[in-house]
C-alpha cells in the first residue's frame, strides 16, 4: 500500500509516454463487493481463500487461541472439558456451516430485547437476508448463555423459517450443560466465560465458504495469537465477515472479494491500492485504487 500523496507521483510517472503506450488516463475509485472497477470495468483478482489455507489458519488458531501453546497459556481461554464440548459439537455435524453469527452482539447491537418471540423474530430477519443474498443454508448461532434462545417460542420462528426456506439452524451456547436435537435445529451449551474464541474457531472449521456475522473487531484475539496469525485473522475477517449497520437491519457491510495489492501489467493497465487515512473498521484494507488505464500509440514507423 501507499500513501495517497504518493499517488500523484505514480500519476505523473504514467502520463508521458512510455515505449509505445501513454497512459493517458488516471483516476481514484472505490473499487465495491463485486470486486468490479467502475471506471475500466475490469475485475481485480479474487482474494485466494483456499482449503489448505483456511484448515492451516483454523488448527493455528486452535492450538494458540483454545488450547495454548505453550505452560504459560495452556487453557487460558478455556478447559479441557470447554475443549471437548466443542469437540463433540463439531464431531455431530453432517456438515460444515455457511454461516456463523454472533447472535448476543447483533441483539445488543440492535437494541432488541432479549424477550423470545421478538429475538426470533428479529435473527429470522437476519437469517432471511442472509439466504437470500449469500445462498446461505447451514447456520450456527454462538453465543453466551441466553434463556431466550432455550425457549420454545424463540425456535418456534425458526421453524417456520427453516420451513419455508429449507435453511438449517443451529446453536452452541456457553454457560450452560443441555443437549437439545430437533430436525430444525440444534442447542448445544457448555461452561465458558468467553464465547468469541469458540465463534472463530466454529468458522475457520467450517472452511473457505463460511461467512461471520457480527459486528465486533476483534481486535483482541488478534493480538493475543501473535502478530503473524493475527495478520492472516484479519486478511480472513476482511473476505469472511459480514457486519450490519447499527439500527439498520437490512444494511451490512459486505466483506471483499478482490486481494489489496497491485494488480495489472504496462499492457493492460494497472491498479493500485492506496491509504487515505480514512476511519475503517481495524480488519478492512483500504479499498481505494488509482486506475491507470493505457492508450494504444502507433508507432512512427506504422
Amino acid at each position: 500500500l501507499i500513501m495517497k500523496p504518493v499517488t500523484t507521483v505514480v500519476q505523473s510517472h504514467f502520463k508521458r509516454e512510455n515505449i509505445g503506450v501513454s497512459y493517458h488516463f488516471c483516476a481514484y475509485v472505490c473499487c465495491r463487493s463485486n470486486a468490479k472497477c467502475p471506471i475500466c470495468n475490469m475485475r481485480l483478482p479474487v482474494f485466494q481463500a483456499t482449503s489448505e489455507r483456511i484448515s492451516g489458519l483454523a488448527a493455528e488458531f486452535y492450538q494458540k487461541a483454545l488450547k495454548g501453546s505453550s505452560k504459560d497459556s495452556l487453557y487460558l481461554t478455556t478447559t479441557p472439558d470447554e475443549l471437548l464440548t466443542m469437540n463433540r459439537f463439531l464431531a455431530d455435524q453432517t456438515a460444515p456451516f455457511d454461516c456463523v453469527i454472533d447472535f448476543l452482539n447483533l441483539m445488543h447491537q440492535f437494541g432488541i430485547l432479549f424477550e423470545p418471540q421478538k429475538a426470533g423474530h428479529f435473527i429470522c430477519e437476519i437469517m432471511r437476508l442472509l439466504n437470500r443474498d449469500f445462498n446461505f443454508r447451514r447456520f450456527c448461532l454462538v453465543s453466551k448463555g441466553s434463556r431466550v434462545i432455550r425457549h420454545h417460542a424463540f425456535w418456534s420462528r425458526i421453524k417456520q423459517l427453516g420451513d419455508q426456506t429449507g435453511i438449517s439452524v443451529f446453536s452452541f451456547i456457553t454457560q450452560n450443560s443441555s443437549w437439545l436435537v430437533h430436525r430444525w435445529n440444534c442447542c448445544f451449551h457448555c461452561y465458558s466465560s468467553d464465547d468469541d474464541v469458540f465463534m472463530l474457531y466454529i468458522a475457520l472449521w467450517s472452511g473457505p465458504q463460511c461467512y461471520l456475522v457480527s459486528n465486533d473487531e476483534f481486535k483482541q484475539h488478534r493480538y493475543t495469537v501473535g502478530s503473524q496469525l493475527g495478520l492472516q485473522l484479519s486478511q480472513w475477517q476482511a473476505v469472511r465477515q459480514i457486519a450490519f449497520v447499527r439500527g439498520r437491519t437490512k444494511s451490512y457491510i459486505a466483506p471483499l472479494q478482490h486481494d489489496t495489492r497491485v494488480h495489472g501489467t504496462m499492457a493492460t493497465g494497472w491498479h493500485i491500492p492506496y491509504d487515505n487515512k480514512a476511519q475503517r473498521r481495524s480488519y478492512v484494507p483500504p479499498n481505494l485504487w488509482l486506475c491507470v488505464r493505457p492508450h494504444l500509440v502507433m508507432s512512427h514507423g506504422q
